[in-house]
């Protein structure tokens, strides 16, 4: 039974391009005879990957492959000798053979090129930038290239820039480029996932006894958020679709704001006799009881 190509390459079999391309790339090098000169199975097993790959790269093939076909159905009973014309026997060219299933282009022994080495870099984002999006001229070598960043990419994201990698030896495919983001934190907005964002919002005593309307920042502006009579300390409140932009354009996140009660360090006699005042409406209640009771305390 012949080899699960998609095993060769260690993909599943609904892997996308790029999986397939990356997968190949990396046993491409591993298993390549010019640095296996003295291991005749890595040749072999080269030999394998590269088939795979020729046959899962390749949109019509890959589908007739999953349908149950060969690609090799063209190279069935052909051997180094068959039968001519009139009977008379002629020889084929393995090679041509063996370019056929892998490719022209040889390296020394006739084997495919290696693919040149992916490079990486770093850029640094402003918050704002990685927010909307912007493009960059990002120097490698004695090159530069202009890169996009999305709109909403978040700190340590890796921006794959097709072809613009290391030459490979002897005329092989380049390699790609990554570029790795390095966002600036925000001194207000603390990035969540999916696109959410999050708010410290300082509130005094009165607003979160009384409740209020208060003003709060976003990514555009300000707005304008009610606060509940009796809010908890880091009570959420939740603004729909103001956060930054989701992965794939699938539309935005939320911003959500933590809202923490401001306590003053020092009261003044006007305050003291204020809290006494609010202190004789309780009656002497003690919210700390039932707390006890609980743990068998009283």
């Amino acid at each position: 039974m012949a080899e699960d190509l998609y095993k060769v390459l260690g993909v599943s079999k609904g892997a996308s391009d790029e999986e397939i391309k990356k997968a190949y790339r990396k046993l491409a090098r591993k298993y390549h005879p010019d640095r296996n000169p003295d291991d005749p199975s890595a040749e072999e097993k080269f030999k394998q990957v590269q088939g795979a790959y020729d046959t899962l790269s390749d949109p019509e093939k890959r589908e007739e492959y999953d349908h149950g076909g060969s690609p090799f159905e063209g190279f069935a009973g052909r051997g180094p000798f068959t039968a001519g014309p009139a009977g008379q026997g002629s020889f084929v060219d393995l090679g041509d053979i063996l370019s056929s299933m892998f490719g022209r282009g040889g390296g020394p022994r006739g084997f495919p090129q290696q693919p040149g080495r992916d490079l990486e870099t770093e850029v640094p984002l402003s918050f704002k930038q990685a927010i909307e999006g912007t493009q960059l001229t990002v120097p490698v070598g004695s090159k530069r290239y202009k890169v996009n960043i999305p709109a909403g990419v978040k700190n340590g994201a890796r921006i794959r820039v097709a072809g613009k990698g290391e030459a490979a030896p002897e005329g092989g495919p380049p390699g790609d480029l990554y570029v790795v983001t390095r966002v600036m934190p925000s001194p207000v907005f603390k990035r969540l996932d999916g696109g959410n964002l999050e708010v410290t919002v300082p509130i005094t005593v009165v607003e979160a006894l009384r409740g209020a309307t208060i003003e709060v920042p976003t990514l555009e502006g300000t707005k304008k958020i009610k606060v509940g009579p009796g809010t908890r300390h880091g009570s959420i409140q939740r603004l729909k679709g103001e956060g930054a932009p989701k992965p794939k354009g699938k539309g935005r996140g939320d911003v959500r704001y933590r809202l923490e009660i401001e306590m003053p360090g020092e009261l003044t006699e006007e305050q003291e006799k204020a809290a006494e005042a609010l202190a004789e409406t309780f009656n002497g209640a003690d919210p700390r009881a039932d707390l006890l009771r609980k743990a068998g305390t009283r």
